[in-house]
């Protein structure tokens, strides 16, 4: 066996929030990486894993961009063992591991990578298809954003199996405009208000202040996330769902200030980004306009999505594959607009 951690960790490149002892816990949080195998036979990727309490996550593992599995990662799990199919000795592979569901599911904790009948490569396949891009995006939100129930059929209730990144709108988006991408989202969460609060503000824990940790789930200083480090040129930012989701709401003013205020720290944190801000599919034309008078206060762009966009339901209400797809679709030319493409290269014909 082969480690590939060490001093050939520099050929593996990660993609989303990770930290320096290589933990990550935010959706889309991913490892990409090439292999060349070393024999005729199969070869066989192994992962060690740190112990992780509570976790229940699942990976999505692809080689060459197309999909191979999705594995469930709970407390007992130590290593996990992926079989790269191979006939050939010297085959190049790409390898993409993925986190596939939100913080609350657990952190990967990554100890070692090791190789049997192959070894990490810097080559490159002919039709390789997550390269590193230029274009670099951010999606902050909650639940619509990282796929919650997206893979589950209404009615069910929501289970980490039936959450799935790759199938929401933020990695569809992303994909479509050849991003990379971090989604800074958490189900139930708000700008002011997280959802089911008795109260019409939270006291902690909401969007804005989970917003720069490199791990979501630790407040940790020492795991501040550094902006610098990977400088947008488009956010995108669906917010207000859960503000609005259950009485007693915000006020306007208190919502409004709250959402003014995180949009000001975005722009210090990323100046040289073009940042749109979206009224949810949810919401009504009253709260819709709180969001469009602060992006107008900002100087920022506002895009409404129709709430007749959204036709078919996975788990507990939320939008499915197909509607998640229809999100993405509908926000195709506002994402080209932050990207300054000229409509002549994109197909808005829908």
């Amino acid at each position: 066996l082969i480690s590939i951690y060490g001093s050939l960790h520099h050929r593996i490149r990660k993609l989303g929030r990770w930290s320096s002892d290589d933990s990550a816990d935010w959706s889309g949080s991913a490892l990409h990486f090439f292999v060349r195998t070393t024999s005729d036979f199969n070869a066989t990727i192994f992962i060690d894993l740190k112990d992780c309490l509570n976790c229940n996550y699942f990976i999505e593992y692809s080689i060459n961009c197309k999909s191979i599995s999705a594995i469930n990662v709970v407390n007992s799990m130590h290593s996990i063992e992926l079989i790269v199919p191979n006939k050939l000795r010297g085959s190049v592979y790409q390898i993409l591991i993925t986190k596939k569901t939100e913080p609350s599911t657990g952190t990967i904790m990554v100890g070692d990578i090791r190789l049997k009948d192959a070894e990490i490569t810097s080559g490159r396949r002919t039709d390789t298809c997550n390269e590193t891009h230029q274009k670099r995006m951010i999606f902050i939100g909650d639940s619509i954003s990282v796929g919650n129930g997206v893979d589950g059929k209404n009615p069910c209730k929501f289970s980490p199996d039936t959450e799935n990144v790759l199938h929401a709108y933020s990695a569809i988006s992303a994909m479509h405009a050849s991003a990379d991408y971090h989604v800074i989202a958490w189900s139930g969460r708000g700008v002011v208000r997280n959802y089911g609060e008795s109260d019409s503000t939270s006291k902690a824990l909401t969007v804005p202040e989970l917003y720069n940790r490199t791990l979501a789930t630790s407040g940790d200083p020492s795991l501040y996330w550094d902006p610098s480090s990977y400088q947008a040129q488009a956010i995108l930012i669906n917010l207000g769902t859960n503000d609005y989701s259950t009485e007693p709401h915000p006020t306007d003013e208190a919502f409004s200030t709250g959402l003014s205020t995180f949009v000001g720290v975005i722009q210090s944190d990323y100046p040289q980004a073009k940042i749109g801000l979206l009224c949810p599919f949810s919401l009504t034309d009253p709260q819709c306009g709180n969001i469009q008078s602060v992006a107008a206060e900002r100087r920022v762009e506002y895009f409404r999505l129709s709430p007749d966009l959204v036709q078919s339901y996975g788990c507990v209400m939320h939008p499915d594959y197909t509607a998640q797809q229809s999100l993405a679709k509908a926000i195709e030319p506002f994402v080209a607009k932050l990207f300054h493409l000229t409509d002549d290269k994109i197909d808005i014909r829908y």
